[in-house]
């Protein structure tokens, strides 16, 4: 488990954009999919993700950004705690990423096409959810 390791407040608006950019590239380049966590829900999210079976079963390697720490987290991935500065300034950057599958978002705030919905109307499981996000 990690600490973020960027962002010097000092710089330049332009700068700091730069510097996230510069990170999420060499994370996408570290692991097969990154997941970052919503800080409004990180408390419950963070943790269900991090013990997931589904997590456990995925072949792929996923890096999980969080504001929270997990109790638990297979070893062949990787975990990395940032702040909550970090990670909002991660979702403003997010929709340059989104479209490449390797970065998602997982929230729970209220979008009628997210999987949660399924989820919401008794569909699927929250494990089915996790494991059709981590195929």
């Amino acid at each position: 488990m990690g600490k973020g390791d960027f962002l010097n407040i000092n710089l330049e608006p332009n700068q700091i954009i730069e510097e996230a950019l510069a990170a999420l590239d060499r994370y996408l380049k570290q692991a097969d999919l990154v997941i970052m966590v919503d800080p409004e829900d990180a408390g419950v999210l963070t943790d269900s993700l991090c013990t997931s079976e589904a997590l456990e079963k995925t072949t792929r390697c996923v890096m999980v950004i969080s504001t929270e720490e997990c109790s638990k987290m297979p070893d062949r991935h990787i975990f990395l705690t940032v702040t909550d500065a970090k990670i909002k300034l991660f979702e403003q950057i997010y929709r340059m990423y989104e479209a490449s599958n390797k970065l998602l978002l997982y929230t729970r705030k209220a979008n009628y096409g997210t999987m949660w919905n399924y989820v919401d109307n008794g569909v699927i499981t929250e494990e089915e959810m996790l494991e059709a996000m981590l195929l």
